[in-house]
């Protein structure tokens, strides 16, 4: 590919990302993309095959390398409770890093095949935090528990992505909720094994 293309290229990705952080995958048209680049839409064409495969392209690569990341911090923090902080933050540094892939993916993908991450993603946490709870509390957990407290992280997760915090501020918020969220865990645990 030639500098001219790669050039061109990028400049379909950098405007698609904006078209879709504005209007949505469903509401992005692929003039306005190809007009903001500076292209024809035969242009695009040449190097995506349609509007999700542009979308794709840009969310793939960091949903991939997010997948990567947690299930390593899940390993870690299955091996030690202690790393749990030090995982949040990571995830965190991660989040701000590609905020606007994040955003794209949870809250801007309906339509693609991505659709039904954000619900899958919720899901695969409710079974990790059933696993950790029943571990420690040695009983079952109550499922609507789980679905709120799970609910409640990924809602200060999106509180911290969409404000307008540097990474730095953001990775501090993000230590305070994981201490938060450690002490809680902790007496929740106390509660559920004295049967309260």
């Amino acid at each position: 590919m030639s500098e001219q293309d790669i050039s061109v290229k990028e400049k379909l990705l950098n405007s698609g990302k904006e078209e879709f952080l504005l209007h949505g995958f469903k509401n992005a048209s692929l003039r306005r993309i190809c007009s903001k680049a500076g292209v024809t839409t035969g242009a695009l064409y040449f190097f995506f095959n349609n509007k999700e495969d542009l979308f794709c392209s840009i969310v793939d690569k960091p949903l991939a390398l997010y997948r990567e990341l947690i299930q390593t911090s899940i390993q870690k923090e299955t091996d030690d409770l202690n790393t749990s902080v030090e995982n949040e933050e990571n995830i965190m540094r991660f989040l701000m890093t590609y905020r606007d892939e994040c955003i794209l993916i949870l809250e801007k993908s309906a339509g693609t095949k991505y659709e039904s991450f954000f619900t899958e993603y919720k899901a695969m946490l409710e079974k990790v935090n059933t696993d950790f709870f029943e571990r420690y509390a040695r009983r079952k957990t109550n499922p609507d528990l789980i679905k709120i407290i799970v609910g409640m992280r990924l809602q200060g997760y999106l509180e911290i992505i969409h404000g307008k915090y540097s990474i730095e501020e953001a990775i501090k918020l993000t230590k305070y909720m994981a201490c938060y969220a450690d002490a809680g865990f902790s007496e929740l645990i106390r509660k559920l094994n004295e049967g309260n």
